[in-house]
């Protein structure tokens, strides 16, 4: 008799710091970070950053001006305005302490990627063991 077990991903747990370092460090190279979806406090969210017209700008290098960063439904201009803005449960992203769970990674038109060009593992090299 053989039994069939679904694989449940396993719960990639980090810190929202380190998701907005590798963020910034992205738009520093003007390269869009992808989208993720993660909880934290019992609500989910979603964030990162998109360039309009993509497919006509793959080939030709990325400015800065042209990234945009989303936070639910919000969308904002730059960086700075982004981590002034965004609040999760009424605290500055920038203040938000313990770790966020990452539900998805390299969000596209609302479904997550199989890979993508930035790679899943810059995430996951931060991962925080939660007990």
């Amino acid at each position: 008799m053989f039994k069939i077990f679904k694989k449940h991903p396993k719960t990639l747990w980090i810190s929202m710091q380190d998701v907005l370092a590798i963020i910034k460090s992205d738009y520093d190279k003007s390269w869009p970070f992808e989208i993720i979806e993660f909880r934290y406090g019992g609500t989910t969210h979603r964030m990162g950053t998109y360039v309009e017209d993509l497919d006509e700008k793959f080939y030709n290098k990325i400015k800065q001006e042209e990234i945009h960063f989303v936070f639910d439904e919000q969308t904002y201009t730059s960086f700075e305005e982004f981590v002034k803005s965004v609040h999760i449960n009424g605290i500055p992203i920038t203040d938000v302490l313990g770790p966020i769970e990452v539900l998805q990674a390299g969000i596209v038109n609302g479904e997550a990627m199989l890979s993508s060009p930035w790679g899943e593992k810059r995430l996951s090299a931060h991962a925080i063991e939660k007990e």
